[in-house]
This record gives structure tokens, C-alpha cells and sequence, in this order.
């Protein structure tokens, strides 16, 4: 079987000529931007559950976001995602905003639970120039609902079904679909079962390891080998059954994190970080432009791979410093690389074998995860 790379999100993950090109050029190529929306779940991992506003400013409005996203395609970026402070779709001017960042040509991604997508909705996301993240942590109702805090059977009755109207609409045709699922103890030994039912309906899993930004996080992670494990067991699903190749690097399973090099994040209140997850903060889109804040000094320091790869760089791959939110919050220090990297050099040097067996049958139950 002639093994090929995974097919990438629409809009946010680039090849790495495109990335390479970009980091040498100083090009911004993707914005996110967190919305100012509520959000009906309650999930014990969420890395913005803590989050405050340091400035103690308000909330942005439709017209800086609609500012905002001009500026960025006016620096070259060809996408905007909304990672949201809370569920997207339940912010009361969402359309206007995919509008408004449309306008300037930006295609628009949306990380959502997917509770909110009714029909009307779903037809308008369907006709416009969207990706979406749904989540997904389990297809057991009593483990989805441990991880929303809500009920996980009514969850899963509206998610699941709209997951599949978008497949039967064909919008994984060309990699607008896409399924979060976080690395839990309590869902872990389903993950290949739901990373199999992705691929199988040519749906982009998304598999990755929770951030250490909550106590909540901290409780509900696994083990390093037991994380090491389920990358290696995915990548042998890949090659062995889809002809998929990738290397395991954390925090995301068949895809690399390369966003500090991609643009920058700008949270609800205008805070702009290197990254979503990391709250470093580099400026204020009220204070300054976003031209300013991406080309000063400290910005570039984030683009360095010189700076931010894991030593010595190579000069070609990047991505290989793992999830920079994490390390930060693990070891205070913004340029550190993920501790977790480690793991799987570690496995690697001593050529791990790895094979699922009892470790990922689904049927480990909750009591046992618990």
C-alpha cells in the first residue's frame, strides 16, 4: 500500500512548504479569535474555565471582530477560527460575523459542541465557506456526559445525527469536517473504536491531550505510556487499514501544532497571544494594531525555530515542540518545549512495540475509568 499523508483541515493546518514559506516571509496566515458567547456545557477539562481579563476591559463587538479580520487579511492570513470562550453558535450575532470575516475573503473555521446546529444553521454553514470542529469524546452515553456535565444521551441524540447530515451532504469531500476528541481516562480505551468511526466516513479525527490548564484536566489525564500507547496504536490503524503515515508527536495525534508560526490569538476581551491556549499576553488590538503587535520584537521571538523546535533544529520540520499552551503551564517558561515530547522520542529510541489488545476494547467502563 502506497502510504500518503492524512488530508488536512480546511483552513488550518497548511502544508509545511506553505508553513515554511510563511515563517521565513514573516506572513500571517490564520487568525483565531475567541467569541464572546455563553456556553451550555460545563466541561471539567476546559482550558478557559479559569480564564479572566487582566484589563478588566469589555467584551469586543461585531465591529472590532469585523476590524480585527480586515487587518488580518490585510497581513496575508487566508483563514479565521473561532475557538470561543464559550459554544459559537450561541453567540446572537454569529452570522453577521462569518459575514463579516467572508468579506474580507477569510475562510471561517468553528470549533462547537454542535448542540446549537439546527437545520437553518446547519443549510448556512453547509452553503458558506465554513470548517467545523464537533465535539465528540465518546459514543457512551454515561462517558459523554461525564465529560459535558449534561446529559450525554440527549447529547449524543443531536450530535451524532448531525454529524452524519453533514457527511451525507458531502461536506468531508473536501476536509471541512472534522471531530475533537480529548484523551480522557474515562473514554481512553474507546478512542481507536471512534477514531475508526471517523474514518470510515472520511471525517477528520481529531485526537489530542488536554492542556494542564484546570485542576479538572490534571484528574482526568492518563498516563505517559498509556498516552504513548494509544499514538502508537492509532498510527498502526492509519497505516495498517486507511495507508495513512504520521509521526507521534504530542498533543495531537496524525497532525502537528505549528499555530505560533501560523498568526496570533486574540481572546474576547482583545488580548493577543502566540497561541489560544497560552495566556502570554503580547498586547492589546485596542492599544495597538494588529500589524504592530505581529511584527514587534517579542512576536517574532514566538516565530524563531531556531527558538521554539526542539534542539538542534533540522531547518526543514516544524511542529516538534509539541503543545506550547501546555508547557507553559507545566513549566511557566513561554519558549519551553512540551515536556511530553520526550515520552515519545523515549518509546522511539527503544523501538516501543506497541499492540492494543485488552488496553483498547471498548467495554472499559466507567467504574473501572474511575
Amino acid at each position: 500500500m502506497l502510504l500518503r499523508q492524512p488530508k488536512r483541515i480546511k483552513g488550518l493546518d497548511f502544508s509545511t512548504e506553505t508553513v515554511l514559506e510563511a515563517s521565513v516571509a514573516g506572513r500571517f496566515l490564520m487568525l483565531t479569535v475567541f467569541t464572546p458567547s455563553p456556553c451550555n456545557l460545563r466541561c471539567p477539562y476546559c482550558f478557559v474555565s479559569t480564564w479572566t481579563d487582566p484589563t478588566n476591559s469589555r467584551y469586543l463587538d461585531l465591529k472590532v471582530y469585523g476590524e480585527l479580520c480586515l487587518e488580518a487579511s490585510m497581513l496575508g492570513a487566508e483563514s479565521v477560527w473561532w475557538v470561543g470562550q464559550g459554544e459559537p453558535f450561541l453567540l446572537r450575532w454569529w452570522k453577521e460575523l462569518v459575514e463579516v470575516s467572508q468579506k474580507w475573503g477569510l475562510w471561517t473555521g468553528i470549533f462547537t459542541n454542535g448542540t446549537q446546529i439546527d437545520d437553518k444553521t446547519a443549510e448556512f454553514v453547509l452553503d458558506r465557506r465554513i470548517s467545523l470542529y464537533m465535539k465528540l469524546n465518546s459514543l457512551t452515553p454515561d462517558v459523554q456526559g461525564w465529560l459535558i456535565n449534561s446529559d450525554g444521551k440527549a447529547y449524543l441524540d443531536k450530535v451524532v445525527p448531525r454529524i452524519e447530515w453533514f457527511v451525507e451532504r458531502g461536506m468531508t469531500e473536501d476536509g471541512r469536517l472534522s471531530v475533537e476528541t480529548v484523551i480522557t481516562r474515562l473514554n481512553y480505551g474507546e478512542i481507536p473504536m471512534l477514531y475508526r468511526w471517523c474514518r470510515d466516513r472520511e471525517i477528520i479525527p481529531f485526537v489530542e491531550m488536554m492542556e494542564h490548564a484546570c485542576q479538572g484536566a490534571v484528574e482526568l489525564d492518563v498516563t505517559p505510556e498509556e498516552h504513548v500507547a494509544l499514538f502508537k496504536e492509532l498510527q498502526r490503524i492509519d497505516r495498517e487499514e486507511y495507508g495513512f503515515e504520521w509521526d507521534t508527536v504530542p498533543p495531537w495525534a496524525a497532525y502537528r501544532c505549528r499555530n505560533i508560526y501560523l498568526g496570533l490569538a486574540v481572546d474576547a476581551w482583545g488580548n493577543v497571544t502566540p497561541c489560544s491556549g497560552m495566556r502570554y499576553r503580547l498586547g492589546n488590538i485596542r492599544e495597538k494594531p494588529l500589524a504592530e503587535i505581529w511584527n514587534s520584537d517579542q512576536a517574532r521571538m514566538f516565530r524563531d525555530p531556531a527558538r521554539m523546535e526542539p534542539q538542534p533544529w533540522d531547518g526543514k520540520n516544524l511542529g516538534r515542540y509539541g503543545c506550547k499552551s501546555h508547557a507553559y503551564h507545566v513549566t511557566g517558561d513561554p519558549f519551553a518545549t512540551d515536556p511530553r515530547c520526550e515520552w515519545f522520542k523515549e518509546s522511539n529510541q527503544r523501538g516501543m512495540a506497541v499492540n492494543g489488545g485488552n488496553v483498547f476494547q471498548v467495554g472499559r467502563s466507567l467504574a473501572e475509568a474511575s
